[in-house]
């Protein structure tokens, strides 16, 4: 049952783009996230790191004991960091044991730092618009709690360069996915320009029918490049295909058209003289069997040809003695060679065995005797050869003394319909089919054929087929 609703089809193209362009966004956000989180966290170790150590080195320069603790050595707290505010500046407390301050550096006057001391560790705090990060270490004299030293970093600066992190990673990431994006578009389009290209002659082929049409192959891309020569080879093969149809087609025509042409003739030359001799019935009757018979023959020729292109030879499973299969055919033609008086030589290697399917072979001998004895000379000879060659082959040879093809003729002689003498070939019953179906079965059977002539000295036929060696 038909969907009630149609599949709506979607650009790859656009898909690419886009899929393309989701995940470089999600890259992009994922680098920035990722960076401005890795910043942050390596600033901020650096502070946490810079105010342990501060600490640390502070509290062995005090005169600790039980229950009080005292500044000793002053340089520590005079120095710049300590005094005055800036982007390195560190704001130190000093405490006792109940919590009460003993000491701060100078800078913290400049800051309103709470007077107490927070529990032990880091710790994050707010005093108005000003955000401080914070260590405090207790001071021990023995087991005794002797006081709380704190040294605190001022972290709008970290802040001020972490908000200019993020400012410019909004105005960064944006416009790298932006000029990402025509990268992207550019590239995705150039690659599919092929396929553009590939699409636009299909369409003109369908519109014009116009099978000479191709696609340029300039893609560098090695897919794209063997799609586009695939289409080309297709094209190549539909023309020839299509133009093989057409030469078929007409050829074809021509010659039912002949033999029906006369059947007409004879009909009507019946019709019109309807009180005639026996005879002359008899002769015309004659004459319509022949040319009942000449198209019996086009026809079987024209199925056997096209059933041999549209189901072509690709199981050759059976063994086939070909020196037994031509001893087989010869005698038939006896009466045909008596006629001309033709004397039939032959040569034939034993055991000579193939793969194949002997009707076809009986057709490809029958074929070839049957144009030797046409084309022959009265009083002539015809030779049969069949040998194995020293390539593993079986070489079957047919030569006459007749006739000959003249050698602007003899590369066309397999192709359909041709013929060297069109008005004796037809005389003689030729339907210009036999060579083209002999060579398609030679071909179906992984062989090779090839012709030789001279005129009036005979032609002789080559045909070589791959040996099949049996054991014993």
């Amino acid at each position: 049952m038909p969907s009630e609703f149609p599949m709506i089809k979607s650009s790859i193209k656009r898909k690419l783009i886009l899929w393309q362009l989701l995940f470089l966004s999600l890259a992009v956000l994922s680098v920035g996230i990722i960076g401005y989180f890795s910043v942050k966290a390596y600033l901020i170790g650096r502070i946490d790191s810079l105010l342990e150590t501060e600490t640390l080195q502070i509290i062995d320069q005090l005169e600790v004991k039980p229950g009080s603790v005292r500044v000793v050595f002053e340089e520590e707290w005079r120095e710049l960091e300590h005094t005055e505010p800036g982007e390195n500046t560190i704001f130190l407390q000093l405490w006792d044991k109940n919590a009460q301050l003993i000491r701060q550096s100078h800078n913290v006057l400049e800051i309103p730092l709470p007077a107490s001391p927070n529990p032990s560790g880091i710790s994050e705090m707010q005093v108005g618009n000003f955000h401080f990060r914070k260590f405090s270490q207790p001071i021990h004299a023995g087991d005794a709690l002797a006081g709380y030293l704190s040294a605190t970093y001022h972290m709008d600066i970290i802040h001020g360069y972490l908000r200019f992190t993020r400012n410019g990673l909004m105005i960064i990431i944006p416009i790298a996915l932006f000029l990402s994006a025509l990268a992207i578009i550019f590239t995705v389009s150039r690659s599919f320009q092929p396929i553009s290209d590939f699409t636009d002659t299909a369409r003109r082929i369908i519109d014009s029918g116009n099978l000479k049409l191709r696609v340029s192959s300039t893609s560098r891309d090695a897919e794209i490049a063997e799609l586009i020569d695939l289409q080309n080879e297709l094209l190549s093969r539909l023309e020839r295909t299509f133009d093989s149809l057409k030469n078929f087609t007409g050829d074809a025509s021509h010659e039912l058209l002949t033999p029906l042409t006369i059947l007409r003739g004879e009909v009507e030359v019946l019709l019109s003289r309807p009180h005639r001799r026996e005879g002359e019935y008899r002769e015309s009757l004659q004459s319509l069997l022949e040319e009942v018979n000449s198209l019996t023959r086009i026809v079987q020729s024209l199925l056997t040809a096209t059933r041999l292109e549209s189901d072509p030879i690709t199981c050759l499973n059976e063994v086939v003695k070909l020196d037994l299969l031509i001893e087989e055919i010869l005698p038939r033609f006896s009466t045909l060679l008596a006629g001309k008086a033709l004397r039939l030589e032959t040569n034939l290697a034993r055991r000579t065995t193939i793969a194949g399917h002997p009707e076809q072979l009986r057709e490809v001998l029958s074929n070839l005797l049957d144009n030797a004895i046409k084309f022959s000379k009265s009083g002539g000879k015809i030779e049969v050869v069949l040998q194995k060659t020293a390539a593993q082959q079986a070489l079957l040879v047919v030569r006459d003394e007749g006739i000959g093809i003249p050698a602007e003729h003899l590369p066309h002689i397999f192709e359909r319909f041709y013929r060297v003498d069109k008005a004796r070939s037809r005389a003689q019953g030729g339907s210009g089919l036999g060579l083209s179906i002999v060579k398609s079965i030679v071909q179906g059977h992984q062989g090779n054929i090839t012709a030789s002539s001279r005129p009036d000295q005979g032609t002789t036929f080559r045909i070589t087929f791959p040996l099949l060696e049996l054991d014993g």
